[in-house]
């Protein structure tokens, strides 16, 4: 069975929650939506998606059919081989453009901030920097807590999340300072 030339960070993600044991498409969503810092569709039929793609090319096997008839799910392993993918993903570094992947809203209205004009661009930016602060309290929170469910492993993946907001707050903060800077003239004026 030929496997795609590559998978993406979304079929690796389900292969590893299969691998986790969360067997089932229903189980798989619960964890997604819980997820922090993600960027995934949690919509069932891109779950579905994806499990019928790691049927295929022999990475997870069906294990059983659960539930009562009419409501059964389909419960799934990772094969041998899907467990060497997995390893072999989980020991290669992401590509660089991977690197810069990381999608932030914030960000994105940064580039038209200058549609606004100065007093607007500020008060847009410290509530920025207030809401931010709250989501960084509640993430240090939630750390503690999947620290002592799950291992530091996995309160490592909430930690690096911490810290970009924490870049992301000192970002606002000079941004904010960049507002009570004078416009400087655009290009084409004289």
């Amino acid at each position: 069975m030929a496997t795609r030339k590559q998978l993406s960070e979304l079929d690796y993600l389900i292969l590893a929650l299969i691998g986790e044991n969360f067997s089932s498409g229903y189980a798989i969503k619960k964890v997604m939506t819980r997820m922090k810092g993600s960027h995934w569709s949690v919509e069932s039929g891109s779950i579905y998606r994806v499990i019928r793609r790691l049927l295929a090319d022999g990475l997870i096997s069906e294990t059983c059919k659960a539930g009562c008839p009419n409501r059964e799910r389909t419960e799934y392993a990772v094969t041998e081989r899907g467990s060497t993918m997995l390893e072999a993903w989980l020991a290669f570094a992401p590509t660089r453009s991977e690197y810069l992947g990381i999608i932030d809203p914030l960000r994105t209205r940064a580039y038209f901030l200058n549609r606004l004009d100065p007093a607007a661009r500020a008060r847009v930016l410290r509530v920025w920097g207030k809401e931010n602060k709250t989501v960084m309290a509640e993430l240090a929170q939630d750390i503690k807590v999947v620290a002592e469910q799950f291992g530091p492993h996995r309160a490592a993946a909430y930690t690096n999340l911490l810290h970009l907001l924490e870049a992301r707050q000192d970002w606002i903060r000079e941004m904010l300072g960049d507002c009570k800077k004078p416009d400087e003239p655009t290009s084409g004026s004289s």
